[in-house]
């Protein structure tokens, strides 16, 4: 993965800051590196929402654990921007169509 693609995802995962453990850009930009590789890596096998959904949630229950990963519904605002994202960003860049069978709600970046 390349710095620039790094760079946005840290953007996002930062601004969502699921676990609470972002402190600013001084302090620890870089805090979810590792699950950013995991999400990146299940970005390319997941076709729909759903099963994003269920493997972001599950990458932060590996990393921190079920208690404080808390339940999936903590995650489906993070999921929706990272999938929305990695379909415009990679499908667009690769000149491929959107997942055909996504069941993605239209999410911008702010």
């Amino acid at each position: 993965m390349d710095l620039p693609l790094k760079n946005k995802l840290r953007k996002i995962l930062n601004k969502h800051d699921p676990i609470g453990i972002y402190f600013g850009m001084r302090e620890n930009f870089d805090e979810y590196d590792p699950e950013i590789e995991d999400i990146y890596r299940l970005s390319k096998q997941c076709k729909n929402l759903d099963t994003f959904v269920d493997g972001v949630h599950k990458i932060f229950i590996r990393w921190f654990g079920p208690e404080t990963a808390k339940g999936k519904e903590e995650y489906i605002g993070l999921s929706k921007e990272l999938f929305s994202f990695f379909n415009r960003e990679l499908f667009s860049k690769n000149k491929k169509s959107p997942r055909p069978d996504s069941n993605q709600e239209p999410v911008g970046i702010g």
